[in-house]
């Protein structure tokens, strides 16, 4: 989240999975925030309104208010509430949730988590519980993290960000560490053993197997001058949902009579087997980087089907002076289809952030950021006929076509502070997209916005 208005005291507003989203707050027309901390009571409040155009009816204005409260318990226990509300018309969404966080023998901490969604939608009402409960030890050796998390298949956070409901999730972290003598070529060994799987929120407690199933060991070495290495293997199985595929149906053709039939999910996979490897320098005075590629096998969920990724990381720092600050980041993923070798998807996202702190009180930063995807039609996986999709309110059925998306990002910020707790930000954004990747020819504005916030602290 990079707009100031919503970045000051946004730590007030920290909740377990992420109860609290600000960029669920799209265009906002206007808003009033209050946050800080009396005692042993830490305050986040926020109430906005956002722009038409991204309510459900495209005629009423989303309504959030968001509120956060957390008070200290001793040096390091907390325990804190939390409140949601979006109004979108005559439907909403709230949440309320109840958290707390004990620290105790210095190494460990546990941390539980409660909260209840209630949904409005089209005149129905619908309720969903999420609950988690946390483990952690960390020690100088040897740690672990262990959490068990549910999510309510009616669970449902409009102001937050949960990305898949309808599940229970454990997940098994254990670390081990080791540590060279001083100035040796090897200075540390820190392995991370990750265990994890995902049931169904309805079979979980039926003891049944689990939809997903991971095993990630990763290794990171510490070498002598910083210089950071990394291997990551990682085992994966999965178990198609057939509710995920329920309006998907197979074009075929015999005898020169096009046909739709249903489609037909396939069986578990149980050898997505795949690793990643990396590097990362020290961080020296004027430049720092860091590279990872993954490969070996992935899963292709709207096909579905296994595939080869093709996954590179890369980031570049470059600090030319002591008032310029350049990082570059890129991401690209590919994905090719396992049974012919055929394209499947391709992500591009190059990312370049340039600051610059002209004076004590003036800084300026540029951010510029492409993202191209491509997915190639749907097929069956069985017989590579095209895969077509119903749609359940009206019946009809449409090919699932190749999708493209070309859109080209760019934000300016302007921060004059002249004094402590005296601040002006100016801001701009744009978004513009293009059919074809990377030509810059064809450039076509999607939307602009502008952004101004000024305080002033008076001392009395």
């Amino acid at each position: 989240e990079k707009r100031p208005f919503f970045l000051e005291g946004i730590e007030q507003f920290d909740t377990p999975n992420q109860l609290i989203y600000m960029r669920r707050i799209q265009e906002p027309l206007g808003g009033a925030k209050l946050s800080g901390k009396v005692g042993s009571l830490n305050l986040g409040f926020l109430s906005t309104l956002d722009a038409k155009q991204h309510s459900v009816s495209g005629d009423d204005n989303p309504f959030y208010n968001l509120l956060r409260i957390r008070s200290d318990l001793g040096e390091n226990s907390t325990a804190g509430i939390g409140y949601t509300d979006k109004i979108d018309g005559d439907d909403y969404n709230r949440v309320a949730s109840a958290d707390a966080r004990l620290v105790f023998a210095k190494l460990y901490f546990i941390e539980a988590q409660f909260s209840g969604a209630f949904t409005r939608t089209d005149g129905e009402s619908r309720f969903g519980p999420l609950w988690e409960v946390t483990a952690d030890r960390t020690g100088r050796h040897w740690g672990f993290h262990y959490t068990l998390r549910g999510i309510d298949p009616d669970f449902e956070s409009q102001s937050g960000f949960v990305p898949r409901t309808g599940i229970v999730e454990p997940t098994f972290i254990n670390r081990l560490t080791a540590y060279g003598k001083p100035g040796a070529l090897l200075e540390s060994f820190n392995t991370f053993i990750w265990l994890s799987g995902v049931w169904d929120y309805d079979e979980f407690f039926d003891l049944s197997a689990p939809l997903e199933t991971t095993v990630r060991p990763s290794m990171t070495f510490t070498l002598r001058g910083n210089w950071r290495p990394s291997l990551t293997p990682s085992w994966h199985t999965v178990a198609f949902e057939p509710e995920f595929y329920a309006d998907y149906y197979v074009e075929t053709s015999s005898g020169g009579v096009i046909d739709t039939v249903p489609f037909v999910v396939p069986g578990r996979l149980n050898d997505i087997i795949a690793v990643s490897v990396g590097l990362q320098t020290p961080e020296f005075r004027r430049f720092a980087a860091s590279a990872s590629v993954e490969l070996g096998k992935d899963v292709a969920f709207f096909e579905p089907a296994s595939a080869n990724p093709v996954k590179l990381n890369t980031t570049l720092t470059w600090r030319p002076t002591d008032q310029i600050r350049a990082e570059f980041r890129h991401q690209y993923a590919r994905l090719n289809r396992e049974r012919d070798g055929t394209r499947y998807s391709t992500a591009n996202i190059p990312r370049l952030k340039l600051e610059y702190q002209l004076s004590r009180p003036i800084f300026v930063r540029l951010v510029g950021q492409y993202t191209s995807q491509e997915r190639d039609a749907l097929r069956d996986p069985r017989t590579d006929d095209a895969i077509v999709l119903r749609d359940p309110d009206t019946g009809e059925f449409r090919r699932a076509d190749a999708q493209t998306a070309n859109d080209f990002r760019i934000d300016l910020l302007f921060s004059f502070r002249p004094t402590p707790g005296t601040v002006l930000f100016l801001g701009y954004g744009t978004t513009l997209t293009e059919s074809d990747a990377f030509s810059f020819d064809d450039l076509e504005r999607v939307s602009d916005g502008f952004f101004l916030k000024a305080s002033y602290l008076f001392r009395m």
